[in-house]
């Protein structure tokens, strides 16, 4: 037993420290009226970290995600007859477990809006107008 016990130590410090950088992100998505949705396809990223995981919610609209490392998410949500719905700006800490909730909104699946354009040229440093 006194050669089992400093095993089971760092076996424990091992399990300890690898659960301190980690938290969960579970949600339930539902539709505009408050309806759940099930089988929606719920992408969870932290593009910093590159970690993608990818679920879908179960037949109550719940999704979970758990183990993820810390730090910054973006949630994207696609469904057949809904518009993709996709929120930044998450942050989760240490041992967290964040609530987001997910409306969607009724829509073609293949909206997109694509802005394109340059700024005008402006001369700043003298007072010429040209044409």
């Amino acid at each position: 037993m006194k050669k089992a016990l400093p095993f089971l130590i760092l076996l424990g410090i091992a399990a300890a420290g690898s659960a301190q950088d980690t938290a969960s992100i579970v949600g339930t998505v539902k539709d505009a009226s408050g309806g759940v949705i099930a089988g929606a396809k719920v992408t969870v990223a932290n593009p910093e970290k590159g970690f993608t995981r990818e679920l879908v919610s179960n037949n109550v609209g719940e999704y979970s995600a758990q183990v993820v490392p810390i730090g910054n998410y973006v949630i994207t949500a696609e469904v057949p007859g809904f518009r993709k719905l996709q929120r930044s700006g998450i942050t989760v800490g240490v041992g967290q477990v964040l609530r987001v909730d997910l409306t969607m909104l009724v829509g073609q699946t293949t909206q997109e809006v694509t802005v394109r354009g340059g700024a005008t040229k402006v001369e700043t440093e003298t007072a010429a107008i040209s044409g």
